[in-house]
């Protein structure tokens, strides 16, 4: 009686064991089966970043990055040659808190396609600190098309938004970290401008694609307008309590207009005493309302009038010794669209002081922020072609008759020459511009090259080539003799058709035989035969159909070489029905020894 108890102890935990055991199996069998996964999400590679120091024009600058005074140019270099490229594929680059993209926004990635047009292949997505490029569908249907090798570069402003001593910082690219040089010894340094002796300069603000026009400063230092006076017969002295005028006149240079008059604004800017502008700014006065404008460094006043492109500006206060200021105001692009200023092209200003005999000006101009390049290049192939004339009897064919080959020639998938701008098509289009015909004079035992041998003469990849001989009118055999048949063999595979693939030249024989035998006009002729007439001599077997069809893309050089087909790739189901089958029978195994022992 103590038997069925006791199996109904064991038989559970034997099948928990075996469930455990077919769950470790099924678990296995998974894993195999589980698909394998790229390293990084993106299939495109960014290969290379390098930052420089740049000027506003774009220029090269041979010094480190300073915060709020510099501007640093990021070079990047893409490339999708290894990438089964798709709509919707993207790269991305990430900036450290140390940097800031300059502008924000979209930007498209463009592609000269080979009509001169430039075509939208990516739009990228700009914010702060990240830039995403996305492909649209234009490079994967070239790429269809036989287009390969597509690559790119670009580049894009950056600015230093935080001070360091490192000589590298770590970008995030497509998700992953790349170590970036800063330019040249490194390390980003504060606002390196300081308090020094000036009288009257001009300089120009930063500009970008977005701006609207050109922020000018007239910098006035009380120390240099000191000398300058005296040398003008016209001693001032700055003491920061009595009230001096100063008064100025500016020109604008082509393509600017002066802002409305509530737009300029005097400042101070720093001092001997207090030699750090962050530390000593203050705005004293503006246009936006009349009168002066009492500040803790006293009450001071700009008042502006303009005559064309010229304007009279008036500064008052108690302008203290050893101390800058700056008049500011954004002149107006008048040359661009949609009110933008224009890259590259110099907008000019000049300033004078009459009563100090003092002039300045200054000019700027700038790069766009954003600029890429996309390069591609048609995949494609040709074909040669070697004329033979085989036989005892071939020696009755002169050795420099000339043979006429008969191409003609069909893109793939229904396209046309339209599809392939840049590409020079061979030969002679067809009415529909679906491919070409062209004919090439050849010599037996020579090898011709008929197209694929110059860089730009190719077939596009997936062109059907159709192949025949011209008649042989003109290649007349001695008498007693007569041509047969060309063969064709293409790759060493008998076929009149081929499929162009990439970076290879078809190799094409054409055989042609001659049979019959010499004349020889002293011979009696032979008697009538007499009797049954003797069965005709067997012939060599037509070939096969299949053997005269054309050759699949693909499928000649293998035939000639006699290469095995591939075995089919191992995946993980090959191998799920043995485990399966194994653990099935350890299962098995235990629950018979179970069963015995019970």
């Amino acid at each position: 009686m103590n038997t069925p108890s006791r199996r109904l102890t064991v038989v559970p935990r034997t099948a928990a064991a075996c469930l455990s055991l077919l769950a470790l199996v099924l678990a296995v069998a998974a894993v195999s089966m589980a698909p394998a996964h790229a390293d990084t999400d993106s299939p495109v590679r960014i290969t290379s970043v390098a930052l420089t120091a740049i000027d506003d024009g774009g220029t090269p600058l041979d010094r480190p990055l300073y915060v709020n005074d510099s501007v640093a140019r990021m070079e990047y270099a893409w490339d999708a040659r290894e990438a089964d490229l798709k709509e919707g594929d993207s790269f991305s680059i990430g900036l450290p808190s140390e940097l800031g993209y300059r502008v924000t926004g979209t930007e498209s990635l463009t592609a000269d396609l080979g009509d001169g047009s430039p075509v939208e292949v990516a739009t990228c997505a700009i914010t702060a600190q990240t830039m995403t490029c996305t492909f649209n569908g234009v490079l994967p249907a070239k790429i269809a098309q036989g287009y390969k090798d597509v690559s790119g570069t670009g580049r894009i402003q950056v600015t230093p938004l935080r001070t360091t001593t490192a000589t590298h910082l770590d970008l995030t690219v497509n998700g992953e970290p790349m170590q970036v040089d800063l330019p040249a010894v490194g390390g980003i340094g504060p606002d390196p401008r300081r308090y020094e002796d000036i009288a009257l300069v001009k300089e120009a603000g930063g500009m970008t694609e977005d701006s609207t026009g050109v922020t000018w400063y007239i910098g006035v230092g009380t120390a240099g307008l000191t000398e300058a006076y005296q040398r003008a017969g016209d001693p001032v002295t700055f003491d920061g309590v009595t009230p001096r005028t100063i008064v100025l006149t500016d020109t604008l240079g082509e393509g600017q207009s002066f802002p409305e008059p509530t737009a300029w604004s005097l400042t101070r800017i720093n001092s001997a005493e207090v030699p750090r502008s962050a530390d000593h700014w203050l705005e004293l006065d503006s246009t936006k309302q009349a009168g002066p404008t009492t500040t803790e460094a006293g009450a001071f006043s700009i008042d502006v009038s303009y005559a064309g492109n010229v304007a009279t500006i008036t500064l008052t206060g108690p302008f203290a010794p050893r101390t800058n200021y700056n008049v500011v105001f954004a002149a107006e692009a008048t040359n661009g669209q949609n009110g933008k200023a224009v890259p590259g092209f110099t907008y000019a200003n000049e300033v004078s002081l009459p009563a100090a005999s003092l002039g300045r000006q200054a000019s700027t101009s700038f790069a766009q922020s954003f600029d890429s390049e996309v390069t591609l290049g048609l995949g494609g192939g040709g074909l040669a072609v070697t004329k033979r004339v085989e036989a005892d009897a071939a020696a009755q064919i002169p050795a420099d008759a000339a043979y006429t080959i008969e191409v003609d020639y069909t893109l793939p998938n229904g396209l046309t020459v339209d599809d392939y701008p840049g590409w020079a098509p061979p030969g002679t289009l067809k009415a529909d511009r679906t491919g070409g015909t062209l004919t090439v004079e050849v010599t037996a035992d020579l090898r011709t090259v008929i197209v694929g041998q110059a860089p730009g003469s190719i077939l596009p990849v997936g062109t059907v080539v159709a192949l025949k001989e011209a008649a042989l009118d003109g290649v007349t055999p001695a008498p007693g003799f007569s041509w047969g048949s060309a063969v064709f063999t293409v790759d060493g595979v008998q076929a009149t058709t081929l499929t162009i693939g990439d970076g290879t030249v078809n190799e094409v024989v054409v055989t042609n035989t001659v049979t019959g035998a010499p004349q020889d006009p002293d011979a009696p002729e032979s008697p009538a035969p007499s009797g049954a007439p003797a069965p005709p001599e067997p012939t060599a077997s037509p070939s096969s159909l299949a053997s005269s069809q054309p050759s699949a893309p693909g499928t000649a050089a293998a035939a000639a070489t006699g290469d095995p087909a591939p075995a089919l790739a191992r995946t993980g189901a090959t191998i799920i029905v043995p485990i399966i089958a194994a653990g099935a029978a350890l299962i098995g195994g235990m629950l018979l020894v179970r069963r015995r022992k019970a």
